[in-house]
């Protein structure tokens, strides 16, 4: 037997045995979006939507509540950058469930290479429409962003804390 073969066979059976790559984990913070002062005492509510990339499959399950109107609709949709809304730019409609006090979001949706880009860098959001406001305006919304520690309420935040993994300038 050639002293190759049995390195590559070796190698052949760590390949096989090789964990696959591990899922990635994101969330999306849910808050109210007034897009103007009519809108704001309409607008109230929160929510945390936990978010996993599975290969090209990306996977949404949370819950939210406070809201003034049921839910109608939610929508993933892909912006041209953190905190810009582009209500016209739908990736995919996502399931939604409840009443005025609060419900759930869930759904998965096969990502193009583009759209894994997008997400690896802060570009898609949801956004949960009301029945007073179904129209893509949303009334909650939130940024699809890497899993990270969050701070309770009056607690300082430790460390580098505003975007994990995006907001570090690349070069």
């Amino acid at each position: 037997m050639p002293a190759s073969r049995p390195g590559a066979m070796f190698a052949l059976l760590m390949l096989g045995t090789a964990p696959a790559l591990a899922a990635e984990n994101y969330d999306a913070h849910l808050g109210p979006s007034p897009l103007n002062d009519a809108m704001r005492p309409e607008m109230q509510g929160h929510g945390l939507i936990a978010v996993t990339l599975d290969g090209s499959t990306l996977t949404f399950d949370g819950k939210f509540d406070g809201l003034r109107a049921a839910p109608v609709n939610a929508r993933l949709l892909l912006s041209p950058g953190i905190g810009i809304p582009a209500p016209n730019n739908k990736v995919a409609d996502l399931s939604v469930t409840g009443d005025g006090n609060g419900g759930s979001l869930s759904g998965t949706v096969k990502l193009t290479s583009a759209q894994q880009r997008a997400l690896k860098t802060g570009k898609l959001y949801i956004t949960v429409g009301s029945a007073k406001y179904p129209g893509g305006n949303g009334m909650l919304w939130g940024w699809v962003l890497p899993a990270h520690e969050r701070a309770a309420a009056n607690e300082p935040q430790q460390g580098h804390w505003f975007l994990p993994n995006i907001d570090v300038p690349k070069k």
